[in-house]
């Protein structure tokens, strides 16, 4: 147990110094994405998918780690996928009002962002709701259903094309991004270090991840594992009983912890645009995004970083779903 506690702790270390490196967990820098008047995430976020899509494809070829492919999310209301659609769409509304995501606000709270208390109340309260009504949504599995159910599906699976064929694809097409992306609108300098620089270290700590505890980065998990410890702890014994070590809360742990550790060492003197943010409008949308996570199976770590990087079709359809629904959420609020 010692063991395990140790590598996911580790792992959570690893990921937060990279988070903080590359400032994509500051509230301007999401913002300003979903506002389409700056790519600093986009790029940090494509870097770090591609990178971490060559690992897993390479620790699979190796022997080391086979990918982790994710299996789709239903709520059994108009799709196979429909939670993942709506679950990714909560997600996308909550970073809308918040400028956070799971696992940024985990970082913000380390490196004192007056949004991120807020925003973390607000999203425990999002885990303490799903893991007490959240599994009343689950629809049941089977022909009676009324919807397939692909279970964990690839990309090239879904569309009948070789893996390595989606591979090389969403390489060059990551690659074209980041580079349009950078001549059409130059980074603000928000970062330590350049943008992909920044997804690279991100990139490093998903592998740092499956090689210590076997598993990609994840982070949403642990709002659910926190509220089914504060459910039975308060005498609800109908909630599922949480995992014993508590995998997920001692990486969100370690996450606190790296990014402490990071900016204890590195002056982060760059500055920023503060967005100002309400308690009110983070606690919501705090709340929003974790049930929302939980609803879709993943967040931006679990089906971005990781479900994109093992090329999981419900991870795509979940990741349009969060950036579209919060590019709509602000371009209504503006």
């Amino acid at each position: 147990m010692l063991s395990d506690i140790l590598r996911s702790a580790g792992s959570g270390v690893v990921f937060g110094a990279a988070l903080t490196a590359s400032r994509v967990y500051h509230p301007s820098v999401i913002i300003h994405q979903l506002r389409l008047a700056d790519f600093h995430m986009l790029e940090v976020f494509l870097t770090a998918g591609a990178t971490g899509a060559f690992v897993m494809l390479t620790f699979e070829a190796l022997g080391i780690a086979k990918r982790s492919i994710r299996s789709n999310s239903t709520l059994n209301w108009f799709s196979a996928y429909d939670g993942n659609i709506v679950g990714g769409a909560l997600v996308g509304v909550g970073m809308s009002l918040t400028g956070a995501c799971p696992g940024t606000v985990i970082v913000q709270l380390a490196q004192g962002i007056p949004s991120s208390r807020a925003t973390a109340l607000g999203a425990l309260l999002g885990g303490l709701f799903y893991a007490k009504f959240g599994r009343l949504l689950e629809a049941k599995h089977g022909p009676e259903s009324g919807f397939s159910q692909p279970g964990a599906q690839t990309i090239a699976g879904k569309l009948n094309l070789e893996p390595r064929t989606v591979f090389l694809a969403f390489e060059i097409l990551s690659l074209v991004t980041i580079v349009l992306s950078t001549l059409a609108l130059p980074g603000r300098s928000l970062a330590i270090v350049p943008p992909v620089v920044g997804g690279l270290l991100i990139g490093v700590a998903q592998a740092v991840s499956i090689l210590l505890t076997t598993s990609p980065l994840g982070v949403s998990t642990v709002y659910e594992q926190v509220g089914r410890y504060l459910w039975r702890a308060s005498g609800f014994k109908d909630v599922s009983k949480p995992p014993t070590p508590p995998k997920a809360v001692i990486f969100a742990l370690g996450v606190l912890s790296g990014s402490l550790a990071f900016a204890g060492r590195i002056q982060l003197t760059i500055p920023v645009d503060m967005i100002g943010i309400s308690f009110i409008q983070a606690l919501i949308g705090g709340l929003i995004m974790a049930f929302g996570a939980r609803i879709a199976g993943g967040c931006t770590s679990g089906h971005g970083l990781s479900g994109l990087s093992s090329l999981s079709f419900s991870s795509l359809v979940t990741v349009v779903a969060m950036f579209g629904a919060g590019i709509t959420t602000q371009m209504l609020r503006t």
